[in-house]
């Protein structure tokens, strides 16, 4: 029986929602994509922190030395793309969601037959 409601539940998914098939995939890039962006953020923030970042007094006396250094102006750059990344994924996802919500996106969820 459990085998008949998941084959018809699959055959409903094929024939009435075919766009999902698709929506799944892209969905699936998305979060690939954001996950390296999302693992490349904390990497580049610990990196900072660690070479860039003092721990001793004679580190907070040196720091405005360091803080020019190649090192931490790559550092604070990536970190600032990164982050930008990350916050433009967020925006891109609920913009994405509230398209298909509303009818105008490729999945229409409205279901609207003229």
């Amino acid at each position: 029986m459990p085998n008949l409601v998941q084959s018809s539940f699959t055959e409903f998914i094929i024939k009435e929602m075919p766009f999902l098939k698709d929506t799944f995939w892209h969905v699936l890039n998305f979060c690939k994509m954001y996950f390296i962006w999302l693992s490349l953020h904390y990497c580049v923030s610990v990196l900072y922190n660690y070479l860039c970042v003092p721990k001793t007094i004679i580190g907070f006396i040196i720091y405005p030395l360091s803080f020019h250094s190649p090192q931490c102006k790559i550092l604070l750059w990536s970190f600032n793309l990164t982050s930008n990344s990350v916050n433009h994924f967020a925006a891109t996802c609920v913009t994405w969601f509230l398209s298909n919500m509303s009818g105008g996106g490729h999945g229409d969820f409205k279901n609207n037959k003229t």
